[in-house]
């Protein structure tokens, strides 16, 4: 039950080994409801998520409570990412 104006979806580990496969890491949150990941460029790690409408600079992307957006543009490069899928 939410008691908050902030909505939080957390992915578990179980629902990470089931869907990643081969693909990159933000293609896993596509079953999330509001969240819309797209593809762009066409090398790893060049995918974006928009979450209701808003640009991944405007998201704080958090991985175990560590924000992972770039300082100067607010984008998350998944390419720096590339072990992640490994090791979760």
């Amino acid at each position: 039950e939410r008691k908050t104006p902030v909505a939080i979806s957390t992915i578990k580990a179980a629902d990470i080994q089931d869907r990643l496969g081969n693909r990159e890491f933000p293609e896993i949150a596509k079953s999330t409801p509001s969240v819309y990941v797209t593809k762009v460029g066409g090398g790893y790690g060049d995918g974006r998520i928009n979450i209701r409408g808003f640009d991944a600079v405007n998201i704080a992307v958090l991985i175990n409570g560590q924000p992972v957006n770039d300082m100067e543009g607010g984008t998350v490069y998944w390419s720096n990412w590339t072990g992640l899928a490994d090791i979760a």
